[in-house]
């Protein structure tokens, strides 16, 4: 615009006649010409040198604060592109980085359930493929380990088994050596206490004392071998025990003879 000093006379470039703001209104931001259908305005005025005329060049408050929106809008909508592209590479990392750790973990679990097949796929030379492949190594070994502990069980399982297998076979031998040399010692102890009560014809006492001691190694024979029968029974874990009291006098008069 064009006005005069006294700013009753406005004209608008190239010279058509204008029309002033209807006041100024003075804020704490700033002096605004108003003009009708527009509202404030921002302006600028210049007194032409040598005339009475001034330049006023004027723009709406509200262009220019829809400049200003426009660009905290772009800015706004840049920022969201930055933070969602920040949030897409941060995610991309992060599953680069996490995916070889969760297949480390779950083949860790997978051996702890006894999966020997539990390994981790290949994630490359840097500090977590070699991690990998430490672990991978790691469970080849286990996996070695725990097939030859399992051999070593079958077998020693194997061994047990033919050892209680001959372990029974002692057992029953030792009970039927036992049972049958019992039979002709019973005939022996029995055959002695005939000759010995005279049913064969008179004996005298030499023969009576011989055929005493006779019997006494009949009935030592005996023992012994009842011995070994309840050794069997003992193995089995058949033995049975019946404790009473013996007159010691007895047991030595035994044993004077064998002596």
């Amino acid at each position: 615009y064009m006005r005069n000093v006294a700013g009753d006379v406005w004209s608008a470039a190239p010279g058509d006649p204008g029309v002033g703001p209807s006041h100024r209104d003075t804020t704490a931001t700033g002096t605004f010409n108003v003009r009708p259908g527009i509202g404030r305005t921002i302006f600028g005025e210049a007194a032409v040198p040598g005339t009475p005329w001034m330049t006023v060049l004027e723009t709406p408050v509200s262009s220019v604060h829809a400049r200003a929106r426009g660009t905290l809008i772009t800015l706004a909508l840049l920022s969201l592109l930055l933070v969602a592209g920040g949030a897409a590479l941060s995610w991309a990392i992060s599953r680069r980085l996490t995916r070889p750790l969760a297949s480390l973990t779950g083949a860790a679990e997978a051996i702890a359930r006894g999966d020997e097949a539990g390994r981790v796929e290949d994630a490359g030379s840097d500090e977590i493929g070699r991690l990998a492949a430490s672990f991978n190594q790691m469970a080849s070994e286990v996996a070695t380990s725990r097939r030859e502990l399992e051999r070593r069980i079958a077998d020693a399982e194997q061994a047990r088994a033919e050892a209680e297998r001959a372990s029974r076979a002692k057992s029953d031998f030792l009970a039927v050596m036992s049972h049958e040399l019992r039979t002709p010692l019973n005939a022996i102890g029995g055959y002695a206490q005939l000759l010995e009560l005279g049913v064969h014809g008179p004996i005298n006492d030499a023969q009576r004392d011989a055929l005493a001691r006779l019997g006494r190694s009949q009935a030592h024979l005996l023992r012994l071998i009842t011995d070994v029968l309840n050794f069997a029974k003992l193995d089995a874990g058949q033995l049975e025990y019946a404790l009473t009291d013996v007159r010691l006098d007895d047991v030595l008069a035994g044993i004077e003879p064998l002596v």
